[in-house]
């Protein structure tokens, strides 16, 4: 009888833990492999550890490693639990792996420490660019904020609507940066794919989020690579009160959204802005 998909990845997740994969990769596609960053805090560390976003992207057959400095193979990543946008700013993990591509989301812990929204928002802007100095052809996937539900125990300091406020600007200070030329920076809508429903403690998706979160990563991963010829395992063995955005845009665009036409790097004309 055939294995359904999550029984199926429970089984190799269990194998995971003790052994190494058991996929082959042919060595005429090694040059090809994407090393991808997952990069935040404890929401991306757990979307990783759990697996959904590994396995989506085998199954696209997108030829991939992931690097950081918290984990094990193959579920490296560089997001630790509780981690504000200043202690990733002091980790500086992307200059340790040199990645092809960042997979950011942060700024929840920044709230939930009563930081305004256009605080965190104009944080993680620097650290976006500052990422971007860094490594200039990086391709920088920055997600919005997924809800929070505020009747549930744990939201802490999270007001009614910041998680909105806080999205909206962001995708704004994308959208102005990528309009200054800067083609391998990417807004992603995460916010959309999960709902209140798919929360499992009214901050932290539960494992149905999770599973949203990871096809919409692998939508946009898949936009960039090239599916290559991946085995599948030969087997599985048994397993052992907030100001209205139009009153603060204009300080972003003013002050810290400023700093993208002085960040030098090369654009690629190949790929046209969105």
């Amino acid at each position: 009888m055939a294995l359904t998909k999550h029984v199926k990845r429970a089984l190799v997740s269990a194998v995971m833990m003790t052994t190494s994969l058991l996929t082959t990769v042919s060595s005429a596609t090694l040059a090809a492999t994407l090393n991808i960053m997952p990069l935040g805090d404890s929401i991306t560390d757990i979307l990783i550890h759990g697996g959904s976003l590994y396995f989506d992207l085998k199954e696209e057959n997108i030829d991939f490693e992931f690097v950081g400095t918290w984990g094990t193979e193959p579920l490296k990543r560089e997001a630790y639990p509780g981690h504000t946008i200043d202690q990733i700013v002091n980790n500086e993990g992307w200059n340790k792996f040199n990645p092809d591509v960042i997979l950011l989301m942060a700024g929840v812990n920044d709230l939930v420490q009563a930081d305004s929204p256009i605080k965190a928002v104009t944080e993680l802007q620097e650290l976006y660019l500052q990422i971007l100095e860094d490594l200039p052809n990086v391709e920088l996937y920055v997600a919005s904020l997924t809800p929070v539900d505020h009747n549930a125990d744990g939201v802490w300091n999270i007001s009614e609507g910041e998680i909105d406020i806080f999205n909206d600007l962001l995708e704004d200070s994308i959208n102005y940066n990528q309009s200054q030329g800067i083609d391998n920076l990417m807004f992603v809508d995460m916010n959309s794919q999960v709902s209140i429903e798919d929360l499992s403690d009214g901050v932290h998706p539960d494992r149905n989020g999770y599973e949203k979160m990871a096809s919409e990563w692998t939508r946009q991963i898949a936009s960039i690579a090239e599916p290559t010829s991946i085995a599948e395992p030969t087997s599985i063995p048994e397993p052992s009160s907030i100001p209205e955005p139009s009153s603060i845009l204009g300080l972003l665009a003013l002050g810290t959204l400023g700093a993208a036409s002085t960040l030098k790097r090369k654009v690629k004309p190949s790929k046209p802005v969105e």
